[in-house]
């Protein structure tokens, strides 16, 4: 017979103890009532007040370009509760970032949020183990925000999907109030390791602050992805090259349409668009996912070789303007308000991107001294102004007032990208076209008091601040020639030049939107302010803040699915199927400015047959998926013009040819590759290293290449993408700065909706245990001393044994 196994947990660790079964004839009676009473106690338990407030679905705006979300209400005898919003808070990856809004909190107080360990029940934890820092470096220490005048702050934090297993080293962790002492770690799974984001009400206290109840916490549970390691091993690979605008979007279509009948595992790299391209044309990979189909530099190998390509539109999202930043609190150094709203100008873009605001937001003035040259607003109209304060008076500070003892951002950074990019096209091509539109300012005159006020900033038109040399730039001498500043005309570019004359590249540093993100956290972390333009689904996963634009009617919009529905009404469709966009629509209010498309770039000649019909049912099941509402953060539902428009494409451009060669094997779309990798556990593989078969002739090796771009090939190169030998995704690494998109993830050990079982098999076992007692006293016996074997305590990673 096998010995009973029981759990101990405590604070430090799950301990697993084995006992040697002894005969007694107490035993069955005693089990018996202890399984009743651990029935029981549970039972009458979590209907207790320890429970926490269930979280509801959410029906309104989610925060973070979210598509979903939940909402969490603590519990209070007043109407209004303090509430979180939160979201994306399922299927969640690793590094993601949830967005939440609180509202209804006592203005003044501090709120503490943490990433923490969880048992999967609705019980609060008064000290539960939270994460400090991930194995990658990624900072999850609980933090400190405060609490607006309006009772309102935003704020985003980052998720770890760390699952046992794998070699995966656990998450560090202190417990919450006990700060430091003593430390553990933790795993973060689906169950039974589940994880969750803890908020609560600090009140004003300092240090640590108060132990966690149901009065004060609220809970925000969360779920993680499962990856392509759910997908059928017999669904087909089929790799690409993208954009990173659809970076977030391919792997989440291959996890929802992969077990479907036509499912394709589609293994992404997001890259540059050049490289891409290249990569394309050159034999590379079957498909590409392009943003920037405007460039005619990037556009002319799709148009200039013996192979004619066409574009299919398949995701919708938008170029965005992503900050983070700090407004300091005059009466408490140290003490910082979240800015989670902006509003910028044209003109104060070009700034930004310029780096014209590094020493400050001067040169987007509005106001100048009486004799200044045509001013929109002169220094002795206005209370406050003088020689030592003039500077406070421009667009960046007077368009985003602080409330009352809450200063200003005391520097601007910028961090933009120098690959090139749709988004880069886009946002310089918006600078250089979108009209000098007047926008409203509430001031405080010298006479007359507040007073609101029409101002058209003639002084400093977004195409003059481009084309001009800053003088305050430490990225710019000011001592060098104009004529040597790189940016000579306004027009739209896909690469942003260097601005140092020297060796120094102001945008390397954050050539992908995952470094941006990384720059901006890093400088907009504390009173400081932080942009970079890159694609809203890349802002929404790192957890930045988009800018709210200037269209051209003067209202500042933030894209949403209603705004960018309300430009795509301005979008104009060119001969090659791609969109153009109106910046200079005055009467659609509502409209945000810059609206991106992606577009599927494919090969219109004859492709292998098992290729073609792999191409289609990939690029159906995108579309499909697109169409729909429950996508991740950052992009919004095709219209049905271009879904309509997207499936006659892809059954016109994608051309079954006859089979040359051996051809595609199932589960590979190529069969260029071999794999050497090895097996980590629960399914998934590790990278391997990947080489072309010599054996192969050219019909073999580049079989899913129509057959006029294998001619023009000297010498078919290797692809950055490898099949697993074990029929899953395989991550591998790129030399150009792109990388794969991993579409693979442990697999699920306990489903959180399989808790619900436990407690009537509690109850079973319990009447079995009374039924069978005498059963077992019947039996022969003999008496033996009960053992603690060393080999059977076991821990849960968090503080020991």
């Amino acid at each position: 017979m096998t010995a009973p196994v029981l759990l101990r947990r405590g604070r430090h660790g799950r301990h697993r103890v084995r006992m040697r079964p002894s005969w007694q004839w107490l035993r069955p009676a005693l089990v018996a009532f202890l399984l009743l009473a651990t029935y029981a106690s549970v039972v009458l338990g979590n209907s207790g007040a320890s429970s926490a407030a269930a979280p509801q679905p959410y029906s309104g705006q989610c925060p973070g370009g979210a598509s979903a979300c939940i909402q969490v209400v603590l519990p209070c005898g007043t109407a209004s509760c303090p509430t979180v919003v939160a979201g994306p808070t399922d299927d969640l990856a690793s590094g993601q970032y949830v967005y939440l809004a609180l509202s209804n909190f006592p203005p003044g107080d501090t709120v503490r949020i943490a990433y923490c360990s969880s048992d999967g029940s609705d019980a609060i934890d008064p000290d539960p183990y939270c994460a400090t820092t991930t194995p990658s470096g990624i900072k999850l220490s609980k933090r400190f925000i405060e609490i607006g005048e309006d009772g309102t702050t935003n704020a985003s934090t980052p998720v770890a999907f760390d699952p046992p297993g794998q070699d995966n080293p656990p998450l560090s962790a202190v417990p919450l109030v006990q700060n430091g002492n003593p430390s553990g770690t933790f795993f973060c799974d689906n169950g039974p390791d589940f994880c969750e984001i803890v908020v609560t009400d600090d009140g004003t206290s300092t240090g640590a602050g108060p132990t966690d109840s149901t009065t004060n916490t609220v809970v925000v549970p969360l779920t993680f992805s499962a990856g392509a390691s759910a997908c059928p091993t017999t669904d087909p690979q089929l790799f690409s090259d993208s954009s990173f605008t659809v970076e977030q979007l391919v792997p989440a279509m291959v996890q929802a349409t992969c077990a479907q009948k036509n499912g394709v595992v589609g293994l992404n790299t997001a890259t540059n668009t050049a490289q891409e391209i290249g990569d394309l044309t050159s034999g590379g990979t079957p498909v590409a996912f392009s943003d920037d189909p405007w460039d005619a530099q990037l556009d002319a190998p799709l148009t200039g070789g013996s192979t004619s390509f066409a574009y299919i539109p398949v995701a919708l999202s938008a170029t965005a303007v992503a900050f983070l930043g700090g407004a300091p609190d005059e009466s408490q150094p140290g003490i910082v308000f979240p800015i989670a709203k902006y509003n910028m100008t044209p003109n104060m873009v070009a700034g930004a991107l310029t780096t014209t605001y590094e020493a400050g937001g001067s040169a987007d003035s509005l106001v100048t001294a009486p004799t200044g040259d045509k001013p929109p607003l002169t220094c002795g109209q206005l209370v406050g102004c003088n020689k030592n304060t003039i500077g406070n008076f421009n667009t960046f500070y007077m368009l985003n007032p602080e409330p009352s003892g809450v200063g200003q951002p005391g520097a601007i950074g910028s961090f933009f990208s120098n690959t090139a990019s749709g988004t880069n096209y886009q946002l310089s091509q918006w600078v250089c076209s979108a009209p000098n539109a007047p926008f409203e300012l509430t001031v405080d005159k010298t006479s007359g008091g507040p007073t609101q006020v029409s101002v058209t900033d003639t002084y400093n038109p977004a195409v003059t601040t481009l084309t001009t040399p800053p003088t305050q730039s430490p990225f710019w001498d000011p001592n060098t020639p104009a004529s040597e500043w790189p940016f000579k005309t306004c027009e739209p570019t896909s690469q942003f030049p260097t601005l140092s004359p020297g060796s120094l590249s102001q945008y390397q540093p954050a050539d992908t939107p995952a470094l941006q993100a990384k720059s901006i956290r890093a400088y907009g972390s504390g009173g400081t302010l932080a942009f970079g333009a890159m694609d809203w689904s890349e802002a929404s996963f790192n957890g930045l803040n988009v800018a709210a634009l200037q269209n051209a009617a003067g209202n500042f919009v933030t894209p949403s699915s209603t705004s960018i529905v309300a430009a795509m009404k301005d979008a104009t469709e060119q001969d090659n199927g791609t969109y153009t966009f109106n910046y200079d629509d005055p009467s659609n209010t509502g409209a945000y400015p810059m609206p991106m498309i992606t577009y599927a770039v494919v090969p219109t000649s004859p492709v292998d047959p098992a290729l073609a019909e792999q191409l289609t049912d990939l690029l159906t099941n995108l579309v499909t998926y697109s169409s729909g509402n429950d996508l991740p953060g950052g992009y919004v539902s095709l219209p049905p013009n271009l879904v309509a428009q997207a499936k006659a494409d892809i059954a016109k451009d994608i051309v079954a040819g006859t089979p040359k060669g051996t051809g595609p094997s199932t589960g590979s779309s190529t069969g260029t590759s071999k794999t050497t990798s090895s097996s980590t556990g629960l399914g998934a593989t590790s990278p391997g290293t990947t080489d072309v078969d010599s054996d192969l002739g050219a019909d073999e090796a580049l079989g899913f290449l129509p057959a006029e771009v294998v001619a023009n090939l000297e010498t078919p190169g290797a692809s950055a993408h490898s099949p697993s030998s074990s029929g899953s995704p395989t991550p591998s690494t790129r030399s150009d700065g792109g990388h794969v998109i991993p579409v693979v993830a442990a697999g699920l050990d306990v489903l959180a909706g399989d808790a619900r079982f436990v407690l009537p098999a509690l109850g079973i076992a319990a009447l079995i245990a009374i039924v069978t007692g005498p059963v077992l006293l019947a039996l022969p016996r003999r008496r033996r001393r009960p053992f603690l074997s060393a080999s059977s305590v076991a821990t849960d990673g968090k503080g020991g044994p």
